[in-house]
């Protein structure tokens, strides 16, 4: 991971700033998010010397993602439009034998009960 983490900071220009944010979906993880941090950004700073860290207001952040199954590294994140995709809302109809359990299909639709 910290070879990552250098080949992302290679990108940087001198003199700016950088923050490493690390969010642990695993929680068995050997290391906790505090050692993560420290880690990357200590290889980071010893690889770079005309780079520095700041928290409050970084130029760059490199974000981390540990999961379950892989751990992500990225700089950008791509904002979406949000909400549901397009088409999608309206109305659904759902085969259930029990109301409380139709969590998965009530998700922004009007709401109408068949009873048999």
């Amino acid at each position: 991971m910290s070879a990552a983490a250098i080949k992302f900071a290679q990108q940087f220009e001198e003199n700016s700033t950088f923050k490493i944010d690390v969010k642990r979906a695993d929680k068995n993880f050997p290391m906790d998010t505090y050692e993560l941090q420290r880690e990357l950004g200590g290889a980071v700073l010893k690889h770079f010397d005309n780079i520095s860290v700041n928290v409050k207001r970084p130029d760059h952040e490199i974000r981390v993602e540990v999961r379950l199954d892989a751990i992500y590294m990225y700089e950008e994140v791509v904002a979406g439009a949000g909400g549901l995709p397009v088409g999608t809302g309206g109305k659904n109809v759902a085969n259930a034998f029990r109301r409380h359990r139709l969590t998965s299909c009530w998700n922004g639709s009007d709401e109408t009960w068949c009873n048999n």
